[in-house]
């Protein structure tokens, strides 16, 4: 698992790779990620149950849908070409 520093240092690396048009909805989907991976986390050690990887992908483009029905548009440059 990546420390802080390292994860900002991977995220500010990878933002460059992305276009500045798409890039807020790149970083919703990071924040997305993250917070589905640490929900997941927070499953695992406190309820002892475990969700298939599968799972929690389908949760995030669930997750990320409803973002973007809220008004989150950005996010449906990567949302919407998944599954």
């Amino acid at each position: 698992m990546p420390d802080q520093e390292e994860m900002l240092f991977w995220w500010l690396k990878s933002q460059k790779c992305v276009a500045k048009t798409i890039r807020k909805g790149f970083d919703s989907l990071v924040m997305l990620i993250v917070w589905k991976i640490w929900l997941e986390r927070n499953n695992r050690v406190f309820k002892g149950a475990a969700a298939l990887p599968t799972d929690v992908i389908k949760d995030v483009v669930v997750e990320g849908r409803c973002w973007i029905t809220a008004g989150m548009v950005d996010l449906s440059h990567f949302i919407s070409s998944y599954g």
